[in-house]
């Protein structure tokens, strides 16, 4: 049997790997102060893909690859974005991300890929988005 990697992320964006008790550890982005609010998952094609919030600029930022080569873009930039930030996959090919706009106190929506995400409002009454995360059951 053998062992899956464990991923694990902290502020400022480090990637640590953990297998059968062997440690490797990379910087993946680290300009400005960022890394906060992050989500990460293992994709079946081998990358990790990663979202968090910048918080020098307050945007959402999104980063996929593996050890070694890490492409790195911002997704949503208008006011405060990227808080509580949320990631997954699903097999219509997409990735979505979910994440709180801090200015406005909404629920966010990102859905799409590398250089090409669209983002929208999905929840606006009062404080919404805080602690959210999402999930697709296939």
């Amino acid at each position: 049997m053998s062992a899956k990697p464990l991923y694990v992320l902290f502020f400022n964006i480090m990637l640590v790997t953990l297998a059968w008790a062997a440690f490797t550890c990379e910087t993946v982005e680290s300009p400005n102060t960022v890394g906060q609010y992050n989500s990460i998952f293992s994709g079946s094609d081998g990358n990790q893909h990663i979202s968090f919030q910048d918080t020098t600029n307050l945007d959402l930022r999104y980063c996929e690859g593996k050890t070694g080569s890490w492409a790195c873009q911002t997704v949503d930039s208008n006011n405060n974005m990227g808080q509580w930030s949320s990631i997954t996959y699903h097999s219509d090919g997409n990735l979505h991300i979910t994440h709180r706009d801090a200015t406005n106190l909404d629920l966010r929506y990102c859905e799409g890929s590398y250089g090409n995400f669209a983002c929208n409002t999905i929840e606006s009454p009062n404080t919404v988005g805080q602690y959210n995360s999402i999930f697709f059951r296939f």
